[in-house]
């Protein structure tokens, strides 16, 4: 498999895009600061918007 990156898609009902860094707040608040999401994820909460911020910016 060639990995090609983030790729956008779009349909009637959805909208799916790469995050950019005007999302980090909302990414922050509801994902990224949230115990019960991060129980699925295999990496650390995040503590603070700027840290969310970085990993979009990765």
């Amino acid at each position: 498999m060639n990995p090609q990156g983030t790729k956008q898609l779009e349909t009637q009902h959805l909208y799916l895009r790469k995050f950019v860094e005007d999302d980090s707040e909302q990414l922050y608040f509801n994902v990224m600061s949230d115990r019960n999401v991060f129980k699925y994820f295999t990496f650390s909460i995040h503590k603070s918007i700027s840290e969310t911020r970085q990993y979009i910016k990765n």
